[in-house]
């Protein structure tokens, strides 16, 4: 997972890996989290939103090859076979780990009502961390071919 490369098809000002993506996520998490907790008062599952941070990690890593539009597509038309595909290749080796983490993993990609408020919160990374890489990407690319498509794809 750490040297696979994310906008491979753009320029890039640098190497920017999944790793270092799930990473910048991570921190933006955090961060939203403690807002969250400090400034409206809400109570936070750090262990879940722990928990969140590297289930969705991992699944990045099985489902690398599928570029974010259609991962995301997919997950609006076929969630329920995307997780079990994901579950079925991580369970074992969180079980190994911890059987509870294990069921854990499963609620999460299973339940939407599971971690609602931490989900929301690692979302909303996600998108601060995408954002953030397309904006050194657009500057080197603004001349490229579809790059506005990407731009309006970001944003959306």
């Amino acid at each position: 997972m750490a040297v696979i490369e994310r906008w491979n098809d753009h320029p890039k000002p640098f190497d920017i890996t999944e790793l270092d993506k799930q990473a910048h996520k991570a921190i933006i998490a955090y961060l939203l989290a403690k807002i969250e907790e400090n400034e409206n008062k809400k109570s936070i599952n750090w262990n879940g939103l722990i928990d969140g941070i590297i289930f969705e990690a991992l699944q990045r890593a099985i489902l690398t090859d599928i570029k974010p539009k259609l991962f995301h597509k997919l997950l609006r038309k076929r969630k329920r076979k995307i997780a079990d595909f994901v579950i079925n290749n991580i369970e074992p080796i969180i079980n190994a780990i911890n059987s509870e983490w294990g069921e854990n993993l499963k609620s999460y990609f299973l339940d939407d009502t599971y971690l609602s408020q931490e989900k929301e919160i690692i979302d909303a990374a996600h998108f601060l961390a995408t954002y953030w890489e397309f904006q050194f990407i657009y500057n080197v690319a603004q001349k490229m071919y579809g790059v506005e498509k990407v731009k309006t794809g970001v944003r959306e």
